[in-house]
């Protein structure tokens, strides 16, 4: 039925009991076969309490990276929000800078505009004072009628302007 013949089988269990006799016989065999198999196992353990530690240290490595990851992260996020926070205040400040300095040019040049303006009005003034006072000059030297000093006037008028 298993394929495993009669005389195959009892070939076989005797095989085994001879060498169970012999292995009860022999007195360092035994005790030989116990101690490898106790140091087998004796190692085996030592590599299951090894792998087990091994396993402890790595989980607690991994827990500790990801802490370490997290916080770098967490840093990282702090660092740009400094470094924008740093950049929006100092865009306020240049923005506020030209502003000041914007006011500061158009205020010297109203300045300007006022001085240049005034010193015009004193020279238009100069002016016809002395142009006043060059036909008051005139007319005193020459007694003229009323047709001569039409012309004498337009004529200092259109000569000012050479002069």
């Amino acid at each position: 039925m298993l394929g495993i013949g009669l005389p195959t089988l009892i070939a076989e269990i005797a095989s085994f009991l001879v060498f169970l006799f012999l292995l009860s016989r022999l007195p360092f065999a035994l005790p030989l076969i116990r101690r490898t198999l106790a140091d087998r196992q004796r190692r085996i353990g030592e590599a299951i309490e090894a792998a087990a530690k091994d396993r402890q240290q790595a989980e607690a490595l991994r827990v500790e990276l990801e802490a370490e990851l997290k916080a770098s992260r967490e840093e990282g996020q702090r660092l740009l929000e400094d470094a924008r926070k740093a950049a929006l205040s100092q865009s306020q400040e240049l923005l506020a800078q030209a502003r000041q300095q914007s006011e500061s040019l158009i205020q010297s040049a109203r300045q300007e505009i006022q001085t240049e303006k005034d010193s015009a009005l004193r020279d238009i003034s100069s002016q016809v004072a002395e142009l006043a006072l060059a036909a008051t000059e005139k007319l005193l030297r020459h007694k003229l009628d009323q047709a001569e000093q039409h012309r004498l006037v337009d004529q200092l008028l259109d000569g000012g302007k050479d002069q």
